[in-house]
């Protein structure tokens, strides 16, 4: 089974193959049922390719994922459940969760003329720390630590469910202590852009090499550009391992107190000079939120940017399910007919709150009503924000893109490389 090749099987142990999500290089994902436990909801199957099952490499990397995936149980890590063989194919049986990455939603603003609302961000990125040192500090059968490093956090890597969920994904080239003199002398793996300088050089590595990779994530949140964008391969490398940070306030001049600096403290060349956990950045960036910005409620915000930004994308994608699954991934969260923002009397902000659940049977003349209106205070708002930014949005190249027919991949950020 090639890249872009569908399996001929319906099933994979008990789960049933319901409809196909994305394909890479390594594997296709699907989505799947259990149809012997209706209320169990839908599942990611992602099933590694049929002429991969006789490469020991590819073999490896993807049941080491799975080893690492499996021990962590953390609400903002994506959750294994199961590694299976079905007639040779191995295959993982993962939470599915209705959304989009963080380089689709980025990629989405970029297009509008729109930015990140920066506490949100500031958010987002304390929650992957937060799984982040989940993973970080996973144990062993004895106890003993088993110093996992994720090595590819990045946006695609990070997924934002539809009700304001934030999950870290994808452990396919994580390093784990039994597994780190696997790799290749001199081979790296991961993003060159969101490497650490140690990693490119080939030194001692540690999790700080993933705290360094989020702060590179949370500038390109803050600034809607790419860290080191426009450079040649060459010219990359370099870049990486002398890296010259910008500061976010020259960019944007709504940069939240405080975060500037905890943002290059997690930038420092010499990670001695980087917070020395997950756990510390998480801190910081919670205590500068709870300082500036308390009653800030991130699910409630990102939901609602989720469904003012990527709202039709995600409602298409549900409705390709099944009834059932398609209610049990909130369906009815993602109506169109549900307002989604309001201006505040005082400010004149445009607030995004968190959608009512839609009431069937109701009046249809004043859910339009309700609709249209949502939709001018959504234009309303990028067209104030695009006057705000002017021309500092960045049109991200190279991310993940809309499929079938438009319509969200929803678990495009698995390893499919």
């Amino acid at each position: 089974m090639a890249e872009g090749e569908e399996s001929t099987r319906t099933r994979f142990g008990e789960y049933e193959l319901v409809s196909r999500l994305a394909a890479g290089g390594m594997a296709t994902v699907y989505i799947g049922r259990k149809p012997e436990d209706p209320a169990h909801g839908p599942v990611a199957i992602k099933v590694i390719h049929e002429h991969l099952s006789s490469d020991w490499e590819a073999m490896r990397w993807f049941i080491d994922e799975a080893l690492i995936s499996v021990r962590i149980r953390h609400p903002n890590v994506a959750r294994v459940d199961e590694l299976g063989e079905q007639d040779g194919l191995y295959y993982l049986a993962m939470e599915y969760v209705h959304g989009a990455s963080l380089a689709q939603l980025l990629s989405a603003l970029a297009k509008r003329g729109r930015r990140l609302e920066p506490w949100l961000a500031v958010w987002i990125a304390a929650r992957v720390a937060e799984g982040l040192h989940a993973a970080h500090e996973l144990r062993g059968e004895e106890g003993e630590l088993l110093n996992v490093i994720h090595r590819d956090i990045s946006p695609q890597n990070v997924l934002l469910g539809h009700e304001g969920e934030v999950k870290l994904v994808d452990f396919g080239i994580a390093k784990a202590q039994g597994r780190a003199e696997r790799t290749k002398q001199g081979e790296l793996r991961g993003k060159f852009r969101y490497m650490a300088p140690e990693q490119v050089m080939g030194g001692d590595q540690d999790r700080r090499i993933d705290v360094f990779a989020l702060g590179v994530v949370l500038w390109e949140m803050l600034t809607q550009k790419r860290m080191h964008g426009g450079l040649t391969p060459d010219e990359l490398m370099d870049a990486v391992r002398a890296p010259a940070v910008e500061r976010p306030s020259t960019i944007r001049d709504d940069v939240p107190p405080g975060v500037e600096g905890i943002l290059l403290n997690a930038l420092a060349a010499r990670r001695e000079e980087r917070p020395h956990s997950a756990e510390v950045l998480r801190q910081e960036l919670d205590a500068a939120l709870a300082a500036n910005a308390p009653g800030f409620d991130g699910p409630v915000a990102l939901a609602g940017l989720m469904r003012d930004v990527l709202g039709p994308e995600l409602l298409a994608s549900a409705q390709r399910l099944p009834e059932d699954l398609a209610k049990a991934v909130g369906i009815e969260q993602l109506e169109p007919t549900i307002p989604r923002a309001r201006r505040d009397e005082e400010t004149g902000k445009i607030i995004v709150e968190k959608a009512a659940p839609h009431a069937p049977g109701g009046d249809d003349a004043a859910a339009k009503a309700a609709s249209r209106q949502a939709r001018r205070e959504a234009k309303l708002r990028a067209r104030e924000e695009a006057a705000e930014g002017g021309g500092r949005a960045w049109l991200w190249v190279g991310l993940l893109l809309l499929v079938a027919g438009g319509a969200l991949a929803a678990l495009a950020w698995l390893a499919l490389s």
